[in-house]
């Protein structure tokens, strides 16, 4: 039997760096682990895509049981035939949309809508040999992040306006792994986003494919890109938030690329918006959670070095 490797996540958390170099890297990948890669723009368009669009954006709804067992139908339908044209023993599927979208705003925390997400992933991969990689990130850098995603898309939102709805008890990365593991019954993998300072973009998706393999993995000769997703800087969004309202959409779009090109944190410097009384007041208030998600998920890891596991322990918990 096959076995499938999902890599759901989260947003604005090494995701590209992953997709982009398991892609460029696919014969390799083949050729020397017996792997195979689906994942990000490839399933886009696709009848999976389509349907975990319609759950993040509120068009397919669990209790419209009629139209969501429909969609499910379609979307194992269209896995059974994607997985049946791979010849490799391991298939990493990796799309960040399975969790949704990156407007926290409009969810009020943190992919909220998990218990759907979760009920639709033991639905359509019943049968199948399957784990789950979850990349999770600080909180306050994860809003903050995910605001700059908004600009990017050319949403002219203040940080404040995207702030204010979401709500502080609604930031567990802890609920969404026990979610998963209680209901889709799998093994869940933790990687916190910060070791990719340590490790670079190489030791990275090392420690990926080492936890998709349950051994160490060592790539020589694969070709990587660094840095395959930078942000906008302070100075972008000032700049984008004050011209794009005037543009057409199709403008817009233009602008706002040649902008992220130009106007990024390469460039410019990473953006901050929170003050540090609301991010200390995150920080805490997420402090128990993030204690036993560590506990359970990190410290213990037979992968992840320990000199990063320590180094990410301490910027998690600000100490």
């Amino acid at each position: 039997m096959k076995k499938i490797h999902l890599h759901i996540g989260a947003h604005k958390s090494a995701s590209t760096t992953v997709q982009r170099n398991l892609r460029r890297n696919a014969n390799k990948l083949s050729e020397e682990l017996n792997t195979a890669f689906l994942g990000g723009t490839e399933l886009t368009h696709t009848a999976f895509g389509v349907h975990f669009r319609k759950l993040a954006t509120g068009k397919l709804h669990i209790e419209d049981i009629a139209d969501y067992e429909s969609s499910i139908a379609e979307v194992k339908e269209c896995i059974s035939s994607l997985v049946g044209r791979i010849s490799e023993d391991t298939i990493i599927i990796s799309d960040e949309a399975m969790l949704g979208h990156s407007s926290l705003d409009k969810y009020k925390g943190i992919y909220t809508h998990i218990e759907t997400v979760v009920d639709s992933l033991n639905k359509i991969f019943i049968g199948y040999e399957t784990d789950i990689t979850f990349i999770v990130r600080r909180q306050d850098d994860f809003i903050e992040s995910c605001y700059l995603q908004q600009i990017k898309e050319t949403r002219s939102i203040s940080f404040d306006e995207f702030l204010t709805p979401i709500n502080i008890a609604k930031l567990s990365w802890l609920d969404i792994c026990s979610s998963l593991e209680c209901h889709f019954k799998c093994k869940v993998n933790v990687i916190p986003f910060e070791s990719i300072k340590q490790l670079g973009a190489k030791g990275f998706v090392e420690l990926f494919l080492t936890i998709v393999h349950s051994k160490p993995i060592r790539i020589s000769g694969f070709e990587l890109i660094e840095k395959a997703n930078p942000s906008f800087s302070e100075l972008g969004v000032d700049v984008s938030r004050n011209l794009l309202p005037k543009l057409s959409k199709d403008a817009a779009r233009k602008i706002n690329s040649i902008l992220f090109m130009d106007l990024s944190s390469d460039k410019y410097g990473k953006a901050s918006f929170l003050n540090q009384f609301y991010r200390t007041l995150m920080i805490n208030k997420c402090s128990k959670d993030n204690e036993v998600l560590f506990k359970k998920y990190i410290l213990n890891s037979k992968f992840i070095p320990k000199d990063v596991i320590e180094s990410v322990s301490n910027y998690w918990f600000d100490k």
